[in-house]
């Protein structure tokens, strides 16, 4: 039960952090102005903040996973283990591709 509340937990906060810092990316792609907001600093921001809310939020989804092996049906552990895939894994590459090639094109 306390590990059930722990998983939802990191499952919210990771969630959160990826609508703030999607909220913030939108933000920046819809109003860009040269020196306003649009830094290399921003954007390392952006990236690090995706893959950690990534991050925390596939732990969530793994301790939910780890939670459902003692059952028969393994189809709930499939589940969540695909979803630590998925939102770890894509969210990780897009802060990766938003540190590696926005970066570099942003005028310093």
């Amino acid at each position: 039960a306390d590990e059930t509340k722990s998983a939802a937990a990191a499952i919210a906060a990771g969630y959160i952090i990826l609508a703030i810092v999607t909220l913030l990316w939108m933000i920046l792609f819809i109003v860009t102005c040269d020196k306003c907001t649009d830094t290399c600093m921003t954007r390392v921001i952006i990236g690090i903040g995706m893959a950690i809310g990534g991050l925390v939020t596939a732990v969530g989804y793994w301790v939910y996973a780890g939670e459902g092996l003692g059952d028969e049906g393994g189809e709930q552990v499939a589940f969540y283990v695909g979803y630590t895939i998925l939102i770890g894994g894509l969210c990780t590459i897009w802060g990766l591709d938003i540190l590696w090639d926005d970066v570099k094109n942003v005028k310093r």
